[in-house]
């Protein structure tokens, strides 16, 4: 009799399982072939997300923009939102967050299947206007709540917990206490190594694990080293079943989880890469060495960003932020800024 499938799979039992070593899977997890997945009782972290008044801009979200009501409750925000924004209390771009969640939530209510929508970035869309709207996100297998809602008083900054002391205050709305499985980022596979630890850290984009079902990012705060071990790892159900597919095709494994992007920045940055004061490399504007793309670069530089950040296309400082946590994810010790990524997207698109 075989047994129905797990959700995910302690990584020995999936050994076993797969016929193969736990140095198999990880090999697989440092290549990008799969991802291992950690277990979290409780931790603290900062979510690594863009602005809500990116999310509500989304692509991915266009159906929805165009249904009704949506559609007509949109209409009339605009007609009014000119004059309501000089009330106070008043936030545009939170009532269309709040109405395009609405959408979504009464398109859901209508399915018979599990809350999703079976699309990785209208599901990533939805989680995080959940996270926006409510405060907190259930996925599959994990939580994220809130810390600090959004709020502005002096009373809600004195409740955040001690272990985000001394993280600007900007990054408040993304505090969230989290518990789960969660897969763990490249940063734990720099080199070509597992590195079994989350290290101490005062910043917000190193400790990078993901949300095993959508594409959220949560930077876990430390304030010492925490070690962990092979008896608290697992593999997802999609992995488990891409690995056993492949065997049972005697086919290769794709590497799906490597970002090409990422892997590339050096190739971007070309010379233009000048020391910081904390001693990452910060790729920003010179005057006098302004690096010249070439044809390929800027063919390659457009491909990626049509593939990967359609949505950021306008938004040059969102995606230099995210260009930056993703490169330290990957162990690449270096920032973007805004201008360098401006005449990027600019030089790509003539």
């Amino acid at each position: 009799m075989t047994l129905p499938l797990r959700d995910y799979y302690p990584i020995e039992r999936a050994a076993k399982l797969l016929d193969c070593d736990i140095d198999d899977l990880i090999h697989w997890a440092v290549t990008g072939c799969i991802r291992i997945c950690i277990k979290i009782e409780s931790a603290y972290g900062v979510l690594n997300i863009p602005d809500e008044k990116d999310v509500v801009n989304f692509d991915c979200l266009r159906k929805f923009l165009d249904s009704e009501p949506c559609k007509s409750r949109l209409s009339d925000l605009d007609a009014i939102s000119e004059r309501a924004a000089e009330h106070h209390g008043f936030n545009y771009i939170k009532t269309k967050s709040r109405i395009i969640f609405d959408s979504m939530c009464e398109s859901l209510s209508h399915s018979y299947v599990a809350p999703k929508f079976g699309d990785i970035a209208i599901d990533t869309a939805f989680a995080l206007l959940n996270y926006y709207n409510r405060g907190l996100y259930y996925g599959e297998n994990y939580h994220i709540y809130s810390v600090y809602r959004i709020a502005t008083d002096e009373r809600a900054v004195a409740v955040v917990p001690p272990v985000f002391k001394g993280i600007q205050e900007k990054y408040h709305k993304y505090f969230v206490e989290i518990g789960g499985i969660f897969a763990l980022g490249r940063s734990f596979f720099a080199n070509y190594d597992f590195n079994k630890k989350f290290k101490a850290n005062r910043i917000i984009n190193s400790n990078i694990i993901i949300a095993s079902d959508v594409d959220i990012h949560i930077g876990v705060i430390v304030t010492e080293d925490v070690s962990f071990d092979i008896g608290d790892l697992y593999i997802l159900k999609s992995d488990f079943l891409k690995i056993q597919n492949a065997t049972s095709f005697n086919s290769e494994l794709r590497k799906d989880y490597v970002n090409p992007l990422a892997d590339t920045l050096y190739l971007c940055a070309g010379n233009n890469i000048l020391s910081s004061e904390d001693g990452e490399k910060d790729i920003c504007t010179n005057k006098n060495n302004i690096e010249r793309l070439s044809k390929t670069m800027k063919d390659f530089f457009r491909a990626m960003l049509v593939i990967h950040y359609k949505e950021l296309e306008n938004n040059p400082v969102k995606l230099a932020d995210i260009l930056t946590a993703e490169a330290k994810e990957a162990g690449l010790n270096m920032r973007f800024d805004k201008s360098t990524i401006s005449r990027w997207i600019k030089a790509s698109s003539q």
